[in-house]
């Protein structure tokens, strides 16, 4: 986001403009028809065409810098695309109406392929975690996203989830917390939209009570994932081999901790 701004409207602007501002959104149009009507020499078509493609993602995890929408005192128009933030307006409105918008985008480019948003899951209104209140930021709006209005969006087709329980802070003891109260509250919200949720992103184990115990906190995401029906998981992630990690934590191959249980879930897709 921050390298649209800076590209289009000089350094020194906040990465929020990306949703409000028109010559960003010029450099978008122009880069997302580019690449929806790349002609790949290799397979002889269109990449809106290729059915090998099974979604295009509008951007990965947007959001707004933390309490971004809250930060004035008063309503504020933001931007030139008559966007107004404040205390008091609907927080997560300038990220949702960028994503309807360029969801409506992409299906008027390419009608062939389904559209998800790329967001993490954070919702705006949602109920008080009385459990664990130092997560509430989860729910209460900081990031800018509104899961439950970002569903709403005619021409997204799926919603994504991103879950890394150790760096939300989220103690090894407490994971359980996670898939009750952000996996199971979310797949819930959006199935009642006949949305599918993909848990596109997960991982750990970074933290030191995570360390050694990918495969426990993988196992139950997996079972979590399947009795709630969700459309598929994607780890974060898997190597070939181990000259090729790049942190050490989140990084692992088949033969580490955690490996057979991505197979396991592999299966158990696949027998689906």
């Amino acid at each position: 986001m921050q390298f649209y701004v800076d590209n289009s409207l000089g350094t020194g602007r906040a990465r929020e403009y990306f949703y409000a501002s028109s010559q960003v959104w010029a450099r978008y149009v122009s880069f997302v028809t580019s690449v929806v009507n790349h002609w790949n020499p290799i397979t002889q078509m269109y990449y809106r065409d290729d059915p090998t493609i099974l979604a295009w993602e509008l951007a990965n995890e947007p959001h707004t810098t933390d309490q971004f929408e809250l930060s004035p005192k008063g309503p504020t128009q933001f931007g030139d695309q008559g966007v107004t933030i404040g205390r008091g307006q609907l927080v997560g409105r300038l990220v949702n109406q960028w994503l309807c918008r360029a969801a409506t985008l992409l299906k008027s480019l390419d009608p062939n392929h389904m559209v998800t948003t790329g967001e993490e899951g954070y919702r705006t209104n949602g109920p008080y975690l009385s459990t664990a209140p130092e997560h509430n930021w989860l729910n209460n709006g900081l990031k800018g996203v509104d899961f439950d209005s970002n569903i709403k969006c005619p021409d997204v087709d799926f919603m994504t989830l991103h879950v890394y329980p150790d760096n939300w802070n989220v103690p090894f003891w407490q994971y359980q917390f996670v898939i009750d109260n952000f996996i199971t509250d979310r797949t819930k919200l959006a199935h009642a939209y006949n949305k599918p949720v993909v848990m596109e992103e997960y991982g750990c184990c970074k933290a030191a009570d995570y360390v050694g115990k990918r495969g426990q906190v993988f196992a139950a995401f997996h079972d979590a994932a399947d009795a709630l029906g969700m459309a598929g998981t994607i780890v974060w992630q898997v190597v070939p081999w181990s000259g090729l990690k790049r942190d050490g934590h989140y990084d692992f191959t088949y033969d580490e901790d955690g490996g057979w249980q991505v197979k396991d879930m592999a299966r158990r897709m696949n027998a689906k």
